[in-house]
């Protein structure tokens, strides 16, 4: 995490020196591409763990739904949810096929 507390921080004094004093960047084209994979990592670990996040939220509020509304549809549940009718059904599944014995 240091190394890319290190790389921003270059970035941030290169990019203001090359606005303030109008000169070129002095920041290798190599350290510029360092810091874009750093971060195109790091918010590809957010999305993952939002997605995440959100896919458990949404079984819970699926598996309430169909314990207080047995037959309730597929359809309906989605739309309450506001979220895409595919994925209640694959939740449905996987919360069936935790319910068999």
């Amino acid at each position: 995490m240091s190394d890319l507390l290190t790389l921003i921080d270059d970035y941030v004094k290169a990019e203001v020196d090359t606005v303030v004093h109008n000169r070129p960047p002095r920041m290798a084209n190599a350290k510029r591409v360092r810091l874009i994979d750093h971060l195109v990592t790091l918010e590809r670990r957010a999305m993952t763990a939002f997605r995440r996040e959100q896919g458990a939220i949404n079984r819970e509020a699926i598996e309430q739904l169909i314990a207080e509304c047995p037959g309730i549809m597929n359809k309906e549940i989605a739309q309450r949810l506001n979220i895409n009718v595919n994925t209640v059904g694959r939740h449905v599944r996987t919360l069936r096929k935790r319910w068999q014995p």
